[in-house]
């Protein structure tokens, strides 16, 4: 009998041991590790507590952000944007990140809707030329080449933009042929993050988000996420920020 309460006693014990290993993601070689965040309305509001904290708990990151809401890669999107989000980020008294996680907004496609660029912008292929870092690749290879400036062992990781209902066909269709759509914006995030390696998350595509359930996931303002929204994405997110 007392064999018998043993047994159960340490299978009990065991898969409680198992139930706390999937509270978080020990294994992954980003656990513990610090993670700064950059971006617009999407990385800043309230609700986004929920994501961000849940990577939190799971990886166990010592998180930093410094998005701030209106801001995109272009200096065109307003006096503040993701470029100097990076410049206050990198300053000489800041410390180095393990992490630099970039959450691209809707404000490039929303508030300088010609301004896509090529992965070539701001590069050595244009011999930096600044008049690039008005588009949005430009802006992206500018926090790109500062990153690495600022800590050439860091991690850099990129979260596209969801959709923009704000402009249903041109901001949520990812066949949209005509100009310069939703989808086009998120085509050139993603091959500049391929010209440099650097891992990338398609929420465009991925979000379980759409026309007939926007109501559960997205506010009344037809662009920014809901609580739910944010539970929508924050286990790949999270998943994302694990294997990469």
């Amino acid at each position: 009998m007392k064999h018998l309460r043993f047994l159960i006693t340490l299978t009990a014990l065991t898969a409680g041991i198992c139930l706390w290993a999937q509270k978080d993601m020990r294994w992954s070689e980003n656990y513990g590790k610090s993670i700064a965040v950059f971006g617009g309305s999407f990385s800043i509001h309230k609700e986004s507590d929920i994501a961000k904290n849940y990577w939190v708990e799971m990886l166990h990151l010592k998180l930093t952000n410094y998005g701030k809401g209106g801001a995109g890669f272009s200096n065109l999107t307003q006096a503040h944007n993701i470029q100097h989000e990076i410049d206050l980020a990198c300053a000489p008294e800041k410390p180095q990140y393990d992490i630099y996680l970039l959450w691209a907004s809707t404000n490039d496609f929303t508030k300088a809707n010609s301004h896509i660029g090529t992965p070539d912008d701001y590069t050595e292929a244009d011999g930096f030329d600044t008049t690039k870092l008005k588009t949005q690749c430009g802006g992206i290879n500018y926090c790109i080449r500062k990153i690495y400036q600022k800590n050439p062992k860091a991690k850099i990781l990129f979260l596209t933009s969801t959709k923009c209902f704000r402009r249903p066909n041109s901001g949520t269709n990812p066949f949209y042929k005509g100009t310069y759509g939703m989808n086009s914006f998120v085509e050139a995030q993603i091959a500049c993050c391929n010209r440099w390696g650097i891992p990338y998350l398609n929420q465009f595509l991925d979000a379980p988000f759409n026309e007939y359930n926007k109501a559960v996931y997205i506010k009344k303002d037809n662009l920014h996420l809901t609580e739910d929204g944010y539970r929508a994405l924050m286990n790949m997110q999270a998943s994302f920020i694990a294997t990469h």
